[in-house]
Order: structure tokens, then sequence, then C-alpha cells
């Protein structure tokens, strides 16, 4: 039986053990889509990732919570738009009983309080488990009706405040709500209905209704005009919040396009240049062996004949 050892063998397994961990690496990098696996593969570039992956979950749970968000100020928006149909009518029904040759002001007086308890039911909308119109009271229903109430025929449950704030990919913060009060129920410092009050506004008119007072019915024409006013600015800015929105939805899509596409650029397999590695790798590895095959066996016994 031959034996030998030299230098060249050494080499020879120390090279074909290299292409089989090579050709491992690229059989995994195909099989499973990435270049990077683990952080041996490339420490740097694997920092990268942690990061961008990161970056890809926030801008999908920024996208998320904007989606939501959206949904939230569409319906406050919608809810408004009835509001303000309801206090045209209230307007057009005051139109209509303003003058002395008016008849029948009790009997529309039931419509106006109609009127009055949809605005109140409008304080009550609900979006994604919360009350719309309630500010940081968003799980609390702030009005309900009372004839008996001078202060605009209501009771007030609560008076939240209005701290929430949204925020965009870039940390960016803005409001997309108005509570109830604000809309609905402004007050003086006093803590009466204002001018631009539209629930007073409505409870006046359907109060001169019902008492059959001409005057009465023009002051409430007055308040009603100042709270269709009123009632335009809150849309505006509603408008303005579902711009806001739309444009920070757009931003946390873009912002996830980027990262998704820099985590791919450094993370995923390049297959065709993998699958041409491996291709390569394996002739290399059959040429190796080949060409070893065809090396001369030797031994001592050969040299002393």
């Amino acid at each position: 039986m031959k034996t030998y050892t030299n230098a060249q063998s050494a080499r020879f397994l120390a090279d074909l053990e290299r292409v089989d961990k090579r050709q491992a690496v690229v059989q995994r990098e195909i099989s499973s889509g990435y270049r990077v696996n683990m952080p041996s593969d490339s420490p740097q570039d694997m920092i990268d990732i942690v990061q961008l992956k990161s970056d890809v979950a926030r801008s999908g749970a920024i996208t998320q919570t904007l989606g939501r968000v959206q949904a939230e100020v569409n319906t406050s928006e919608a809810g408004l738009e009835v509001a303000v149909k309801l206090v045209e009518r209230a307007r057009t029904i005051a139109a209509q009983t303003a003058t002395g040759t008016a008849e029948n002001r009790k009997g529309v007086a039931l419509e106006v309080r109609e009127i009055h308890q949809q605005l109140i039911d409008i304080t009550k909308t609900v979006s994604s488990g919360r009350y719309v119109y309630s500010g940081d009271a968003d799980q609390t229903q702030l009005y309900s009706a009372d004839w008996t109430q001078a202060a605009g025929g209501v009771v007030r449950q609560a008076q939240p405040g209005n701290t929430r704030r949204i925020q965009d990919i870039n940390g960016t913060s803005f409001s997309v709500t108005r509570t109830a009060g604000e809309i609905f129920d402004t007050r003086d410092a006093l803590d009466q209905p204002d001018s631009t009050n539209v629930f007073n506004a409505v409870y006046q008119l359907g109060k001169a209704l019902e008492n059959d007072d001409e005057t009465g019915v023009q002051n409430a024409t007055v308040l009603l005009v100042s709270s269709l006013d009123h009632l335009g600015r809150q849309l505006t800015f509603f408008g303005n919040a579902q711009n806001r929105v739309s444009q920070a939805i757009t931003l946390a899509s873009e912002a996830s396009v980027r990262s998704i596409k820099e985590l791919s650029d450094r993370r995923d397999t390049d297959l065709t240049k993998a699958i041409v590695d491996l291709s390569t790798l394996k002739l290399h590895r059959e040429a190796a062996l080949g060409a070893q095959g065809q090396q001369p066996r030797t031994s001592l016994f050969d040299y002393l004949g």
C-alpha cells in the first residue's frame, strides 16, 4: 500500500474545504433569499439591516395609526357636514316664521327640537372605538338634551381637554380634532353660551317658536347665522386635517419604500449572481478533484526500486 503526505496535498485539502464552505454559503443564500443570514456573513451590513428592519416596522406602525386617524377625521368631517345642514334647516325655519304674518310657529317648534336632538346625537359619533368629538375623554358621551336648561338646552357631562397630537414619520405633530364644546357649545368667560354657540342658537329658536315669539325668532336668526359661520370655520379645520393626514400617510409610505429598498439592497440575494457563483464553484471543485486525481502517487519504495 502506498501512502504519501506533502504540502501540496495539504493545500489541496484546505482549498477544497474553502470551496465547500463557500458553496454552502451560496446555497444558503439561494434557498433563504438572503445574502446576509447571520452577523458573521457581514457584521457591518447586519448592523444596518437591524436598523432598516426597525425603520420598516416603524413606518408600518405609523401608517397603520394614520389610517385609523384618517377614518376618524373623515367621520368627524362628515358629522360636521350633517350639522351644517341641520342648522341651515333651522335658519330656513326661522326665516319662514320671523314675520308677524307667520302661522303655526308652535307647530314647527317640534321639528326644531328634533334638530337640536340630532345635533346632540352627532356629538356621540364613534370611529375606531372613540367618540370623535370628546377630546381627551374619548370614551365618554359629553352631552344630553334637557330643554329646561337655559344654557342651550343641554346637560354637559364633562369638559375635557383636547391635547391629542398625531406624529408623522418625521416626528412633526399636529392636531386632527375638535371637541364638541369647541364646535357646538362655545361659551364665554362666565361659562354662558356665546354668539356662536350652535346648541343655544337652535334652542333659542325652538323656545321662541314654542312661545309664538316673533322677536325671539328674529334674535335666534342672528345667532343661527353666527353659528353657521362658526361651523364653516370648523369645516375648514377638518378639511385641513384631512389634507395633513393624507400628506403624513404619503410621507410614511415613501419612507417605507425607501427603507424596504435599502434593506433589500443590504440583505437580499442577487439570485442571478448567486446561481453563476454556485455553478462556477462546482466547476472549480470538479476540476480540482480531477487534477488532484492525476497527480503521481509516489512513496519511498518507488525511489528504492
